[in-house]
């Protein structure tokens, strides 16, 4: 039983307070950021998904794709072996591989 973690009404509180962050760069509300395996590229989605590149400790845009789902896209993940393979999903109902190379 020392192994569970329990969770506090006090950390779902913290949270209320990111009720309506937006990333830089756009314009609707984000809902999902991931960092790629190497953790040189951050992807970040709302219905068009942009990512950055770490350069001197701040973000860079690199790629933009103004087009990529109808609605808001609900998750990104990274490749775990190929830093430059990205996958989204949104509410639209479409999942697509993006290579940003």
């Amino acid at each position: 039983m020392d192994n569970i973690v329990e969770f506090k009404e006090y950390e779902t509180d913290y949270f209320k307070k990111f009720k309506d962050f937006r990333q830089a760069g756009h314009k609707k509300n984000v809902f999902t950021i991931d960092w790629n395996c190497k953790g040189t590229f951050l992807a970040t989605a709302d219905s068009t998904i942009k990512i950055w590149k770490c350069k001197a400790n701040s973000l860079v845009k690199e790629v933009e794709y103004s087009k990529a789902h109808n609605e808001a896209v609900e998750c990104l993940s990274w490749h775990p072996k190929d830093s430059h393979i990205l996958a989204s999903s949104s509410k639209d109902g479409a999942i697509k591989l993006w290579d940003i190379r």
